[in-house]
């Protein structure tokens, strides 16, 4: 027998059962609709609003290296063994599976990049997610959406979160390598 899954005929098949008829079945009906809708939005989150976001954030760090005359730009999205490798002029891009989850940008530059070059260079990031926070506002003053409305929080939340300084295993938020370059005198000015 083909099936596509069991899943949605053991739901109906539960609310049915339960519910009866009249109110109930339609305030069971209704649940069911909203949790395959949060299902839906979970889905929509991890496969396009947050690897898009994390993409967008990252190619803010790149497009400041490379006006700052960077000879070769490495933008790295998810985690797990690489998938995909796309080189495109100076430009190097690697995915992995978990592309939701995080993403790196770095640059290579000699002479290495002043102290007011790296500063530039990852307040870039977090600088790109909030106009891309800020597009959605705007988009969504014409035609709102939840959609929109993901995006446009989601974009807001990578650069906040990226401004706050801390460090996590070996991975330091863009806040943090921007609080150490301030006060610290000893990198290259």
């Amino acid at each position: 027998m083909f099936t596509f899954s069991r899943k949605p005929a053991v739901i109906v098949f539960f609310l049915l059962q339960t519910a009866g008829d009249g109110p109930q079945l339609n305030e069971a009906l209704l649940y069911a609709e909203v949790e395959m809708m949060h299902a839906f939005l979970l889905f929509y989150l991890i496969v396009f609003v947050a690897p898009i976001s994390i993409l967008c954030h990252e190619f803010g760090h790149a497009v400041a290296a490379w006006f700052f005359r960077a000879e070769k730009v490495y933008i790295s999205i998810g985690a797990g063994t690489v998938k995909k490798i796309i080189n495109v002029g100076r430009f190097h891009f690697t995915i992995a599976p978990l592309f939701f989850a995080g993403g790196m940008a770095t640059s290579v530059r000699q002479p290495d990049y002043t102290r007011r070059e790296k500063l530039l260079i990852t307040a870039a990031g977090p600088l790109f997610s909030s106009l891309i926070a800020i597009m959605f506002w705007g988009i969504s003053q014409i035609a709102s959406s939840f959609f929109i409305h993901l995006f446009m929080w989601f974009n807001l939340w990578i650069a906040v979160v990226n401004l706050i300084p801390f460090q996590w295993n070996e991975k330091q938020t863009d806040g943090r390598i921007i609080l150490q370059l301030l006060l610290n005198s000893n990198i290259k000015k």
